[in-house]
């Protein structure tokens, strides 16, 4: 997995060669390149619901994450977000720049 830090002020879109079907209610992504499948399900889920509906920065998507989630922790729902944007950008799903 690529080291490389996500910059709070990039933006998230999704990768042009990327397609994301619903299958029994959560959300599978392919890498049309590598013709891998990707599960992403709970917070991935939704992160990807969001950036399908619009192109925004990591900071808007963690500022609708935490108001989503106003009894969760900030820090635990940025940390699982960062996580989550990084594996999709090393997989080949998203951009973020």
């Amino acid at each position: 997995m690529n080291a490389e830090t996500i910059d709070l002020n990039g933006r998230i879109k999704i990768q042009p060669n990327a397609l994301s079907v619903d299958m029994d209610g959560e959300k599978v992504a392919m890498n049309m390149d590598d013709d891998q499948f990707y599960g992403i399900n709970g917070i991935g889920s939704l992160i990807w619901s969001l950036i399908e509906e619009q192109e925004i920065t990591v900071q808007d998507l963690l500022s609708m994450l935490t108001n989503h989630f106003n009894q969760d922790d900030p820090e635990q729902i940025k940390n699982e977000s960062i996580q989550f944007l990084t594996e999709c950008r090393d997989y080949g799903v998203l951009l973020i720049g």
